[in-house]
């Protein structure tokens, strides 16, 4: 063998060893690069294998997890090497997670987020990197975001608006007002008046940019090409939506497919309605068809159901089933689905955030669907059990901006809380840089033109004589001080 045979020989040897060994890697991830979403319950084992001991008595579920690389147990499934944000490590059932897409450049997604707030945007690219074919709107609710708070926490006690469990958190998610010597007043029981804090914590929409709260901001308009029976049943899996009624183990969900075409409801919005109020057993008076002078009568959704006491609670609700015509299960889950289209949808409330927080018009605010201060994100949660494990999915978030907001998210009431930093906002500097100039006033006439989206702060400097929109007259405003026809102050 001559000696450039040798060299070639050897190189080629090399290129085969470093093949082989890429494609023995090619399932492990290097620590740190991946990052996984755990989408239901599972715990974290020692090794791989159900067999083997978990290394917490507490499972995890909803949360993004690093992935350190892989493993195959016994009966060669393949098992993911993780680590949790408490540097918790250990191996759960890949079946059990979503990997995080190779983030990539993407000039019109990176376009769409300049209408968000920068304290949004990478939250919102997080969520973009495992769901790329989801769809973020910036929709500009052109109010103060303090305004917002105040309006739902009221001027008095009994004009506040959000209620919490007596059994939620800790006093410091209550309103003070509510304490009466010592007693916390019960506007229904069970239940007291929120906190200013947790109301603006709850209504801040950053503390909702996860994947495991995202749904509150879904569209919940009906699309036939991608809400589909099989995601259906993901979402009234566990229920007894899943069981039908009569012969037909379908019933319920062949009724909340009709129901949606009917009212143009999503009917994944339907079911988790359904599922909230009647709870997953179903077994309530409202639904069985058979409550004392109200047989064969039905009220999924609870509409007028209203009363001091349970009796007066579910004669309210099935008088208000038998005025309808709601005299079968199908007929009452149709009806319900439109009625809730016809006074939700049809008023702009088309997310659960905006059905318990009316801010699309605050002239109405108290146009939303109930007091409880969370129950939104615990319907969402159903919308989550169907769509998290479909990445093909193409869904619509429509997701509120303020004026005005804190420069970061709200945080959780504590015992002791630190004051909430005040914004600083110069009117007609719109660029936050200290002086008024062309630069500002080309912003201000490229949001008029439609070329560029002010929200914010930015809309609040804009907005010169503060009326809630950012037009001609603004725009003067800022020429004839540049001019120095007329100061700003």
């Amino acid at each position: 063998m001559t000696y450039k045979m040798k060299i070639c020989s050897i190189f080629l040897v090399l290129i085969i060893i470093f093949c082989s060994f890429n494609m023995l890697c090619i399932n492990t991830v290097a620590d740190g690069e991946q990052k996984g979403y755990v989408t239901s319950a599972v715990y974290i084992r020692v090794e791989p294998g159900t067999e083997n001991d978990p290394v917490s008595d507490k499972a995890i579920n909803g949360c993004i997890v690093d992935v350190l690389g892989s493993k195959e147990d016994k009966d060669k499934d393949l098992w993911y090497k993780i680590r949790t944000v408490d540097g918790i490590e250990g191996y759960i059932f890949s079946g059990k997670v979503q990997l995080q897409t190779t983030p990539e450049y993407n000039e019109n997604f990176e376009q769409n987020l300049l209408n968000f707030p920068e304290s949004y945007r990478n939250l919102l690219r997080d969520i973009h990197n495992f769901y790329p074919n989801w769809q973020f709107v910036a929709h500009n609710v052109n109010i103060a975001f303090d305004t917002v708070v105040d309006a739902e926490y009221g001027t008095s006690v009994t004009g506040n608006r959000k209620y919490v469990e007596l059994t939620y958190k800790g006093e410091h998610w209550r309103d003070p007002r509510a304490n009466q010597n010592g007693v916390w007043l019960q506007p229904e029981p069970r239940w007291t008046y929120a906190s200013r804090q947790a109301i603006a914590y709850y209504m801040d929409p950053r503390n909702s940019l996860s994947l495991d709260k995202i749904f509150v901001f879904m569209q919940q308009s009906y699309d036939p090409q991608t809400q589909t029976k099989d995601t259906l049943r993901s979402v009234v899996a566990n229920t007894f939506l899943e069981n039908g009624y009569g012969d037909n183990k379908d019933a319920y969900i062949d009724d909340i497919m009709q129901a949606a075409t009917e009212s143009g409801v999503s009917p994944y919005v339907i079911a988790s309605t359904i599922i909230v109020e009647q709870g997953t057993s179903g077994g309530n008076s409202q639904i069985s068809g058979t409550y004392s002078g109200y047989e064969g009568y039905y009220n999924f959704f609870n509409y007028g159901a209203s009363g001091a006491t349970t009796q007066q609670i579910i004669v309210s609700g099935l008088e208000h089933a038998k005025a309808e015509g709601w005299n079968s299960r199908r007929n009452a889950i149709i009806g319900g689905a439109k009625e809730y289209a016809d006074g939700y949808i049809s008023e702009g409330q088309d997310t659960y955030y905006y059905k318990d927080f009316n801010v699309v018009n605050i002239n109405k605010i108290w146009h939303q669907y109930e007091n409880s201060l969370y129950g939104a994100w615990t319907k969402a949660s159903y919308l989550k059990k169907g769509c998290i494990t479909n990445r093909d999915a193409t869904l619509i978030f429509k997701i509120p901006v303020y004026n005005g907001m804190p420069p970061s998210a709200v945080s959780e009431p504590t015992l002791n809380p630190t004051p909430t930093p005040s914004v600083s906002i110069k009117k007609g500097d719109i660029n936050s840089d200290g002086k008024i100039n062309v630069v500002d006033l080309a912003s201000v006439k490229l949001h008029i033109l439609g070329r560029k989206t002010l929200s914010g702060n930015a809309f609040s400097c804009a907005d010169i004589n503060g009326d809630g929109a950012v037009n001609v007259i603004d725009m003067a405003s800022v020429k004839l001080h540049i001019l120095g026809k007329k100061t700003i102050s």
